[in-house]
């Protein structure tokens, strides 16, 4: 499944200090993907930074475009998901 790369960084998505370039490169490059809502679209976009952070990234369609709403380190439930472990 395709999804379009955000170009549009809330700044209340950044309020867990994660880097915007950091996020994007998730958005970009990420491990798993996972829909939360269909309409309007939201996604769930895990992965690790350049750094080597792992980071949970979720983006919003919007009419001007995919925006990332929040960005964090990524919590246990999202790293067990990753290693198989499931919710």
């Amino acid at each position: 499944m395709w999804y379009n790369i955000p170009e549009i960084v809330l700044r209340s998505a950044l309020k867990h200090g994660v880097n915007p370039n950091d996020a994007l490169y998730v958005t970009e490059r990420p491990i798993v993907t996972l829909v939360m809502e269909e309409e309007p679209l939201k996604i769930l976009h895990l992965g690790i930074s350049p750094e080597g952070i792992p980071l949970e990234v979720v983006t919003i369609r919007t009419s001007r475009g995919d925006a990332v709403i929040h960005a964090m380190r990524m919590r246990t439930k999202y790293v067990k998901l990753l290693e198989g472990g499931g919710r």
